[in-house]
């Protein structure tokens, strides 16, 4: 972990642990602990089965077959997860793995987002959000948020994470959930209480004037900045997981380039952030990352990807002393998302943008534009903003 990193995350506990005590006396505005610890929604469902095991003896194999079923009510996983979260004090844990290993046989971090279930990334999501609660990751609730749109359930929980990050909105959030009515009811009216008398905790807080729209895009802005690799073509510019730094210190010349419209990157940059390993050995390039290894030939239009060959519509190309690959080659291979939007390219596990969102509804369509737009124009000028703090 980089000194960035950990003083960024010293910084978020030490505020957390600020606002656990903070008496505004003023308006006689009382901050309790967090939202996402605070708020025991479990207690509404004493009478399910499930919700006493988890709470009684932990993650046992029947709570994990519970959890990672399509049949059980997504209210009562909620609120068996979050029974599992209250048997101790609140600290750091790691059940998001141990679940991971129950039921899918490897860790967390090598399941693939993409081939799981809505219900089960939100399962997921939930429990690394209490696994980390001092520094959340939003990645994967905001991808259940995006894929189940219509439950209540989920968007209350996703409003307590993005909380957790930015506490003087908390009611904000939580206002704009409750007056959505085309949320499904799919949680307890008794578990919505337990969330909403903590939440009104925080009315009248600095937040009030901030608009919806901004909120919104707010929150998503920081999910993607946290967990993807932003460039821009033509900018040296780039953001590595939140934190600003350049593609190439040696040469300023080396950027993202547009070419028959395709979109070429430099491959030293793409190799070293993702942690591929990179051999060349005269006109060819070999890359090996994961268990996936990609040869190139320069000059080629042909790629070689463990073996079998495939046609590109480009080659790769040697400027400015580098070399160069076509973007959504080479991120295929690595499986990881783009987005790209005039010129702003987005990688990352999950993209909770959507660059070709072609709803059925146009109202649906000119909304997401709208929020799509929001949400690049505010990391272009995080991105490309002058900054004495960039990364070396």
């Amino acid at each position: 972990m980089n000194n960035a990193v950990k003083i960024r995350k010293l910084i978020q506990s030490t505020l957390l642990l600020l606002l656990c005590i903070v008496f505004v006396s003023q308006q006689s505005i009382v901050y309790a602990d967090s939202p996402i610890t605070s708020t025991a929604i479990y207690q509404a469902y004493s009478d399910v089965k499930m919700v006493t095991e988890s709470k009684n003896n932990g993650l046992t194999e029947k709570v994990a077959n519970f959890l990672s079923s399509k049949d059980s009510p997504l209210d009562e996983r909620a609120a068996v997860i979050n029974a599992l979260y209250s048997d101790q004090s609140w600290s750091e844990r790691n059940y998001t793995d141990t679940y991971a290993n129950q039921v899918y046989g490897m860790t967390f971090e090598s399941l693939d987002i993409g081939s799981l279930r809505a219900d089960e990334v939100f399962v997921l999501g939930y429990m690394t959000v209490l696994d980390h609660y001092m520094t959340p990751d939003l990645n994967w609730l905001s991808q259940a948020r995006k894929d189940l749109p219509d439950s209540m359930t989920v968007a209350l929980l996703y409003t307590l994470a993005l909380s957790q990050q930015d506490m003087m909105c908390s009611w904000n959030y939580t206002k704009q959930i409750l007056s959505d009515k085309n949320l499904h009811m799919d949680i307890r009216q008794d578990a919505l209480d337990i969330i909403v008398k903590y939440m009104e905790l925080y009315k009248g807080s600095p937040c009030q004037n901030k608009g919806q729209e901004s909120i919104l895009s707010d929150s998503i802005v920081n999910d993607v900045t946290r967990s993807a690799v932003v460039l821009s073509v033509g900018h040296p510019e780039v953001l590595v997981k939140g934190t600003k730094t350049t593609i190439d210190y040696a040469d300023a010349k080396i950027t993202p380039y547009v070419k028959g419209g395709t979109t070429m990157v430099p491959l030293r940059f793409i190799s070293s952030t993702f942690g591929a390993q990179v051999n060349y050995d005269q006109d060819k390039v070999t890359i090996q990352y994961r268990d996936q290894k990609i040869v190139f030939n320069v000059n080629k239009s042909t790629i070689s990807i463990n073996g079998m060959k495939e046609l590109m519509n480009t080659t790769i190309e040697q400027k400015n002393d580098r070399t160069f690959v076509p973007l959504r080659v080479i991120m295929e291979v690595f499986k990881k998302n783009v987005y790209y939007n005039q010129g702003l390219i987005i990688i990352a596990d999950t993209i909770v943008l959507d660059s070709q969102n072609k709803q059925d509804k146009q109202d649906k369509q000119d909304k997401q534009d709208k929020q799509d737009k929001q949400v690049t124009d505010k990391i272009k000028l995080e991105l490309l903003s002058n900054s004495k703090d960039t990364k070396k």
